[in-house]
């Protein structure tokens, strides 16, 4: 565990993902994780007088754990990574973590809960970390046949502030 965010005695209340609504986060906390796993999203290799720094270029997408919902925890992407070093979860020597934020329950009988603890799970994670509105392009590159996009996240109100940046090889939002 990288470090944890708690609201003040355990009794934040989320804004609702921007429309108002008022969402009891209490028994919820929002951890900062180190990302040992990644996806990759774009890749080029080139070679001398390319004006590249290296040689080698890749992207990757932390993986968000999906499946955490059944062990009252989900990880969430804040952004990807750029790397010259290949997959940065196998690469050695990288300086600084990369990381993810993890939603979870800070109590240990969240998964006992029964009935109608997974919809408050879901509710309180669409509240805390809500999907960006939209994305917005801030900047691309062909390099070869491997075209690469960078988005940002456009955050979805005034509540909220969008973390990261995202890539595709696809000029698709």
């Amino acid at each position: 565990e990288v470090g944890t965010v708690r609201g003040p005695g355990d009794s934040a209340r989320g804004a609702g993902a921007g429309n108002g609504a008022a969402v009891d986060l209490r028994g919820f906390e929002v951890r900062v994780r180190k990302a040992t796993a990644f996806t990759e999203v774009w890749s080029w290799t080139g070679g001398a007088g390319t004006g590249w720094s290296s040689d080698q270029v890749s992207v990757w997408a932390p993986a968000a754990d999906s499946a955490g919902m059944a062990k009252a925890s989900v990880r969430l992407c804040v952004g990807h990574y750029a790397s010259t070093h290949g997959n940065p979860g196998k690469a050695k020597g990288v300086a600084a973590p990369r990381l993810t934020l993890e939603l979870a329950s800070s109590s240990s009988s969240f998964g006992l809960a029964g009935l109608g603890a997974s919809e408050r799970f879901a509710e309180a994670a669409r509240a805390a970390m809500p999907h960006p509105r939209r994305y917005k392009l801030v900047w691309h590159a062909q390099l070869g046949q491997r075209p690469l996009y960078v988005w940002r996240p456009v955050a979805p109100s005034a509540d909220y502030v969008a973390l990261g940046f995202v890539a595709t090889a696809s000029e698709e939002e």
